[in-house]
């Protein structure tokens, strides 16, 4: 399974309207709940965590997102 490392640009909704760009995770959803904590420990300075298969680019809860790069891959095993 892979974890990808990603740098979203986007801005965040009222009241702030205010452009900005983060490192964000997308996790595989397969990961079992200890895989997943040991993958947050690593990756503790990401703005967001996206689980694979969910739309990145659009609009969420606080944020939009208008564009991304990839950073970089990692395979992990899914058993823990």
């Amino acid at each position: 399974m892979r974890i990808v490392k990603i740098r979203v640009f986007g801005t965040f909704k009222e009241p702030f309207n205010n452009a900005f760009k983060a490192d964000c995770i997308v996790l595989p959803a397969e990961l079992s709940d200890s895989m997943r904590d040991d993958v947050l420990r690593k990756y503790d300075d990401v703005f967001y965590v996206f689980t694979s298969g969910d739309p990145i680019v659009g609009e969420h809860h606080t944020f939009e997102i208008y564009s991304f790069d990839v950073i970089s891959e990692e395979e992990v095993s899914a058993v823990c």
